[in-house]
């Protein structure tokens, strides 16, 4: 049984995955550290190189793209008879950029779905390999007729055994959102005309909702938008407006859990858990386990009671790169064996390429994750340590206010830090106040390190305690 939970009202945008009643994998996603790649932009060429045969495009952003002659899809052509300084194109990013460095560019754009790639200038059709030749024909047959003039598509590998109308849907609506990023371009002006979200987008590709026993969404246009979109599916879709804190399911909860280094596996066996620029090391902790009179057995035991929670946390966590574990001593090749065997078939379910090395001379065992994206710690923390961002504060903040919508009380008073309340300037592209129906008053506390809601009730209640301790209150946070 797989739920899906998704949250896009707030600021931060997160998503939260269960397997059997159990959270195996989070999406968090934050506009002030959101990747580049796959937006579009309508760039402006700066400046064309042509010993290094590629271009530097402005896309708007304050950092000029770099888009190679092999990116551009006139095989054997220089890049000086190609593009011109001052000329407009339309280009994809296909690489975040590196400290300095923009982001690496190309004109072949792609537009991707849960179970194909729009190709909105490609005259293409190809099928994932990892389908049968012989659903591969006929899927090509059924999609070609589908296609307009010079576009193409990619079927995904999750198209397998689907019926042509969810393909056809989907294809639609692919082709209306490229038709409707046309329409935001601007010919005088660089800047993005397609953003590709991780949540909603990036999760549903990577799980799409025929793989999800039930999906469940805060916002009310997003439902009818995956509705929409998978009409077969639609009763697996649900819009639950406070899904979050008020269905036992808390994103806040989930983070504060993310940055912990000890954690509890089963029978009494506990995992400590340290993120470093070189690897992640995970050691093993008998603490409260109790086995057999053996040594040897009981530390083969406890070891064999903390894989599920090995690979579940790494996966949890989006560990990636060198992963070690120093599991207990069993001092037995055979005991080793089976505990690679159980920990092979634990990490079965990650969806990201993962290879188990073995134990090494020094008794450690290595894995290696295939990296997509920084681990969550790195980006809920400040250099990977458990204390928060004042970001992670901040949309923290931003969730438990507006858990309170549906209370009967008329009116909210938070106490923030002077460090937040000049960061919601930042981050916070609308106020909190304008997304609830109470009235939110705000102070600046120089006491706080974060915040407080340091009171609810009736209006004039909040207002003659305002006004009883002298606070300068604000409601435009």
């Amino acid at each position: 049984m797989r739920n899906l939970y998704i949250a896009c009202r707030s600021s931060e945008k997160a998503a939260l995955l269960y397997e059997d009643n159990k959270l195996v994998e989070v999406f968090f996603d934050r506009e002030l550290d959101r990747s580049q790649v796959d937006h579009i932009y309508l760039g402006k060429v700066v400046n064309v190189e042509k010993g290094l045969q590629a271009a530097f495009v402005d896309i708007g952003t304050g950092t000029n793209g770099f888009l190679r002659q092999q990116e551009i899809g006139n095989q054997g052509e220089r890049i000086e008879s190609l593009l011109t300084i001052g000329q407009y194109i339309i280009v994809q990013v296909k690489k975040d950029g590196i400290g300095k460095k923009g982001p690496l560019l190309t004109t072949d754009l792609t537009i991707a779905g849960s179970y194909s790639v729009y190709l909105p200038k490609r005259d293409q059709v190809s099928v994932s390999h990892k389908i049968s030749k012989e659903e591969q024909a006929n899927l090509k047959e059924i999609i070609t007729p589908m296609l307009e003039k010079k576009e193409g598509v990619i079927v995904r590998t999750a198209a397998k055994h689907l019926d042509s109308s969810s393909i056809r849907n989907e294809l639609s609506f692919l082709r209306e959102k490229w038709r409707q990023a046309k329409g935001r371009i601007d010919r005088k002006k660089p800047g993005m005309i397609m953003e590709s979200t991780l949540v909603p987008d990036g999760v549903l590709r990577k799980y799409p909702i025929h793989f999800i026993d039930e999906c469940i969404v805060d916002d009310a246009s997003l439902s009818k938008q995956i509705k929409s979109m998978y009409p077969l599916y639609s009763d697996r879709i649900k819009w639950v407006k406070h899904w979050n804190n008020h269905q036992g399911y808390s994103i806040n909860e989930c983070q504060e859990k993310l940055v912990q280094r000890s954690v509890a596996a089963a029978k009494g066996v506990n995992l400590t858990i340290d993120e470093t620029e070189a690897m992640n090391v995970i050691d093993v902790n008998s603490h409260g386990f109790t086995g057999r009179s053996d040594k040897g057995q009981t530390a083969y035991q406890a070891n064999l009671a903390s894989v599920n929670e090995i690979a579940r946390q790494i996966r949890l966590r989006n560990l990636s790169g060198i992963v070690m574990i120093d599991f207990i001593n069993t001092g037995s090749r055979k005991n080793n064996d089976g505990i690679e065997s159980a920990l092979k078939q634990a990490m079965k379910n990650d969806p990201i390429p993962t290879v188990c090395h073995g134990f090494t001379k020094l008794g450690l065992y290595e894995i290696t994750r295939k990296r997509e994206y920084a681990s969550w710690s790195s980006k809920l923390t400040e250099n990977v340590t458990s204390h928060k961002k004042r970001s992670t504060v901040l949309f923290q903040m931003e969730r438990d206010i507006l858990a309170l919508e549906d209370s009967s009380h008329e009116a909210i008073l938070v106490a923030v830090s002077p460090e937040l309340d000049q960061l919601k300037k930042q981050l916070l592209s609308t106020s909190v106040s304008s997304k609830i129906p109470q009235e939110v008053f705000f102070r600046v506390d120089p006491v706080l390190n974060d915040y407080m809601i340091e009171m609810a009730g009736s209006l004039n209640t909040v207002r003659e305690y305002v006004a009883s301790r002298g606070y300068h209150v604000d409601k435009s946070f």
